[in-house]
């Protein structure tokens, strides 16, 4: 446990020096769990004064969108930083941010952890109190914004953090929208679309027993897969 411990230290430390580095200020705390299945960095207050300038000129979207091109280059940085720290290979990463609370996270996803997502054959994910129904509930949601996703599994990675994965959820318009190179374009409209309508009517409130704070959702279109982090609020 200390190792782990000091890994997950000497990993927060890392990225938020690489990100300072890459934006001029880093986030004000970074926080990092290392799982079974995941690797995840949270990041807290972090925004750059050129992106706070921009937020109040342009609006969130090119934020979002400076953000996905400085990403690409640091990425696969942290992706090698963590890899040599623990000695575990993270085949996908993941990321997203939200600007209002100035909060962000970075998801790793290990090789064949989530292949086939609900329906591999050995699941490695734990049940949680309304698991099954949280992934439902995540389905019907999806097909509101594009279709039924082929697969969804889910992960509570502590008692404010669940994190889930869904696999075959692109649909033939937004394919023929990334092979034509608008794919960054199209990311950002997805996570408007599908956070709004996940925070609709306290969507998990009840399934996760507590206020939903965060959601994050990101894609790797290739393989077409998702991540969601939702974060809920501290229970009184």
């Amino acid at each position: 446990m200390i190792d782990i411990q000091a890994k997950q230290k000497d990993i927060a430390s890392y990225v938020g020096r690489l990100l300072r580095d890459s934006f001029g200020r880093g986030p004000q705390a970074a926080y990092v769990t290392l799982g079974e299945t995941h690797a995840i960095i949270f990041l807290r207050e972090f925004m750059s004064s050129i992106e706070e300038h921009l937020l109040e000129d342009k609006g969130t979207e090119a934020v979002h969108e400076l953000r996905e091109s400085m990403m690409k280059t640091i990425i696969p940085e942290v992706k090698r930083y963590v890899e040599s720290t623990t000695g575990i290979e993270l085949n996908e990463l993941f990321y997203d941010w939200n600007m209002d609370r100035r909060s962000g996270v970075i998801i790793g996803l290990k090789p064949e952890s989530y292949k086939n997502a609900g329906r591999a054959s050995e699941p490695i994910e734990k049940d949680y109190p309304n698991k099954q129904r949280l992934e439902q509930v995540i389905g019907e949601t999806s097909s509101r914004a594009e279709r039924v996703p082929d697969d969804v599994s889910s992960v509570q990675v502590n008692n404010r953090t669940t994190l889930i994965v869904r696999t075959g959820i692109l649909v033939p318009i937004e394919k023929r929208l990334i092979a034509l190179g608008y794919d960054n374009v199209l990311k950002i409209a997805k996570r408007e679309l599908e956070k709004e309508l996940f925070m609709e009517e306290d969507l998990f409130t009840d399934l996760l027993g507590a206020e939903v704070q965060d959601i994050f959702i990101d894609w790797n279109f290739e393989k077409d897969k998702s991540t969601i982090i939702i974060v809920t609020a501290p229970v009184k």
